[in-house]
């Protein structure tokens, strides 16, 4: 199993991504359904609806999928460093706000060399 922190450094929106694809297709399969020509017989145009469509689905919920790991990861690396007489101070990140490399790839697996 994989230590949690290590998926939190490589936020890729697999799930969302598959999310979309599947709502992607179930919006195709409707569409090919309530099309004026029905189910039967969809030419080329049908077909690169149906891949537009998928495209578009999916990488709306990966970008979405990113974009809210992200916004999550941020909330937790907010840590408020104590300076003497003075208000605490808001840092991002390990090194306030510099954003390091992560060694994860995808999914938090590890990359290889």
């Amino acid at each position: 199993m994989m230590a949690p922190w290590t998926r939190a450094q490589s936020p890729c929106g697999c799930e969302q991504g598959a999310a979309g694809l599947v709502v992607g297709t179930l919006g195709y399969l409707l569409f090919l359904l309530l099309r004026t020509g029905g189910w039967g017989d969809p030419g080329w145009r049908e077909f690169w609806i149906g891949c537009g469509v998928v495209v578009v689905t999916t990488s709306l919920g990966k970008m979405i999928g990113v974009f809210l790991h992200r916004r999550a990861q941020r909330r937790v690396g907010q840590v408020a460093v104590a300076r003497p007489g003075r208000a605490p101070v808001l840092m991002f990140g390990a090194a306030g706000g510099h954003r390091t490399r992560s060694t994860a790839g995808c999914c938090g697996r590890q990359k290889r060399a």
